[in-house]
């Protein structure tokens, strides 16, 4: 869907706010989003409160699918352009993180997260009632 290589200022992209020609922001890629608004699974209003901006933290928030990522794909529409002014623009991950400090991370948001929570807590809770009961049980 359009020329991938051209590039926009976040003040082009701003101009792409609403229903007739809603683009988002997502790492440094500008995706046209309009023709997906209807079929959003998370709601046209989803899309169109980010429309004009920089929507990657939000994207990331959400915890979309590589399937999303990869259909993303299909609305790339250009780059942004990053102006010596704002400075350069540091990467997601620093190269000072080595792979043991990125592999804890990784796992603290794994079991942080609400699925987890859900998951992890009750047991956790079955396992006192557990051992309470067979504790109690041994003293009679």
């Amino acid at each position: 869907m359009g020329d991938k290589s051209k590039v926009f200022t976040k003040q082009e992209v701003a101009s792409h706010n609403d229903s007739s020609s809603a683009y988002i922001i997502l790492e440094d890629k500008i995706y046209d989003v309009t023709k997906f608004l209807s079929e959003h699974p998370g709601g046209e209003q989803a899309l169109l409160d980010l429309a004009g901006q920089d929507a990657t933290s939000s994207f990331h928030d959400v915890g979309h699918s590589s399937d999303a990522w990869k259909m993303a794909e299909e609305y790339v529409v250009g780059q942004l352009k990053t102006s010596e002014e704002e400075g350069v623009k540091e990467k997601t991950r620093s190269p000072e993180c080595c792979l043991g400090q990125c592999f804890l991370g990784q796992w603290r948001e794994i079991v942080i997260s609400p699925t987890w929570s859900n998951f992890l807590i009750p047991l956790g809770i079955s396992l006192l009632v557990y051992f309470s009961y067979k504790g109690v049980k041994e003293l009679f």
